[in-house]
């Protein structure tokens, strides 16, 4: 992979520029779902957690990443360069839900849940 540049590796700041906005984004809409005194934090939480998980899958599969690593021209490919399929988008997204093997990186910055995925977050422009 090119050190910089299109097809590089994103840099963390990047990635975590893009994990926020799909995180607030989606947290948004729970709010909107879930109006009212009757939701409780639980359930504002567990709603966003599934529709991250869910923006994330079906953008990843259409657009090769998710909505805001769409919007900072970054995305996930595997490590062959090729687009991530259904099963490895799913796999990757749900460790990544886990939290913990995303806070494992290697020394080219990549998350445990990418490296089980074998897939890696590239610059796209």
């Amino acid at each position: 992979m090119p050190e910089s540049g299109p097809g590089a590796v994103a840099t963390f700041g990047r990635r975590m520029i893009a994990l926020c906005a799909d995180w607030f984004a989606c947290l948004a809409i729970s709010h909107g779902i879930l109006r009212g005194p009757a939701a409780t934090s639980n359930e504002v939480s567990l709603l966003t957690l599934e529709l991250f998980a869910a923006e994330v899958i079906v953008f990843t599969i259409l657009l090769g990443g998710s909505f805001g690593q769409s919007l900072l021209g970054i995305g996930v490919r595997n490590v062959n360069g090729h687009r991530l399929g259904i099963l490895a988008t799913a796999f990757r997204t749900g460790l990544l839900c886990l939290v913990f093997p995303a806070l494992i990186w290697d020394r080219d910055g990549r998350g445990l849940h990418d490296q089980l995925a074998r897939s890696v977050v590239i610059r796209s422009r």
